[in-house]
């Protein structure tokens, strides 16, 4: 899983993402959050390269790769 958001995100508190990830993680996720300081409410170039890795990972492991 993974959660990107800002320090200062007006739409989502920066506790709720952390709280997020312990839940995800108590429940046997591997968790990826990411805090992005002062970022606002936006996606930024690292979000978008992590989330294509992910799913570079996934599309491997599906294939027996």
């Amino acid at each position: 899983m993974f959660l990107g958001c800002s320090d200062v995100d007006p739409h989502i508190p920066v506790e709720r993402v952390r709280e997020t990830a312990r839940v995800l993680e108590g429940l046997g996720a591997r968790v990826d959050a990411r805090v992005y300081p002062g970022m606002g409410h936006t996606v930024v170039q690292d979000e978008i390269e992590a989330v294509q890795k992910m799913m570079q990972e996934l599309s491997v492991t599906s294939l027996g790769g």
